[in-house]
């Protein structure tokens, strides 16, 4: 992160497994990470994981999301998004919903929940950036629906650190330019035709 905010990019995107915690219900965790983005005057979107509480009735206790949340450095708030292409056998086991005797196998899936919000987050006055953790961003419809709601820049949460650079280059929307660095991003305005 600090090799990246040298550049100084509009915003930094960590990789969805960068946290493998719950880091809003461990508040001195949320605090060191809030530390991190104030420190560097930078945003954050950053992966990790997220419960709720499930309504009486329900099948599970909790519901558990795979989580990108944007961290302001100014408010040290954390928005969320939670995934809602979750990938069948590894997040989720398919067909449960139609077959609810299937919530009782175990292949050793995730069992997350599945997220209903297109999230776009606000970014300073420039950036509308509509989030997607993995391989969400290779569905065209699903990337359209974000655009319809204002995102003006596209942003993923790779699944390693490894594979940012490539994927924040591949999900570069033509409209608006993002020059990646590394996992940092500075925004350009579009080009206009004289």
């Amino acid at each position: 992160m600090r090799r990246a905010a040298k550049e100084k990019p509009d915003l930094i995107i960590m990789p969805e497994s960068a946290l493998l915690c719950y880091l809003i219900n461990r508040p001195m965790l949320a605090d060191r990470v809030a530390s991190w983005s104030r420190e560097l005057g930078i945003p954050l979107i950053v992966g990790a994981l997220h419960w709720d509480n499930a309504p009486k009735g329900s099948s599970s206790e909790y519901y558990v999301y795979n989580t990108a949340y944007y961290l302001d450095p100014a408010t040290a708030r954390f928005s969320p998004y939670y995934k809602i292409k979750l990938v069948p056998f590894s997040e989720t086991l398919p067909f449960k919903g139609v077959f609810p005797i299937l919530s009782r196998v175990n292949l050793g899936q995730a069992d997350f929940r599945s997220g209903r919000d297109f999230t776009v987050f606000s970014i300073g006055n420039t950036i509308k950036a509509g989030p997607f953790i993995c391989y969400e961003i290779i569905y065209p419809g699903f990337v359209r629906e974000r655009v319809k709601r204002g995102a003006t820049c596209l942003s993923t949460s790779p699944t390693t650190a490894g594979s940012a650079k490539a994927r924040a280059r591949s999900s570069t929307p033509p409209w608006r330019g993002c020059a990646a660095s590394r996992t940092g991003f500075r925004s350009r305005a579009p080009r206009t035709r004289e």
